[in-house]
């Protein structure tokens, strides 16, 4: 768990996605824009999953 944020006036907003190493479907966040908007997040992954990924991606 922690937090993300638009950084820049760019048009773009920010989102992290968690992939799983089962091969899950990945989960995305809310999404953050436009700039100095900040979001929470806290992933629960499901059962027996103990790897998990955080990519932050950038979305026009």
């Amino acid at each position: 768990m922690g937090w993300f944020k638009d950084t820049k006036a760019d048009g773009y907003c920010v989102f992290l996605r968690a992939h799983y190493q089962n091969g899950s479907r990945p989960e995305d966040s809310s999404w953050a824009c436009p700039k100095n908007v900040q979001r929470n997040w806290d992933y629960w992954a499901p059962q027996a999953i103990s790897n998990v990924s955080i990519e932050k991606i950038y979305a026009p």
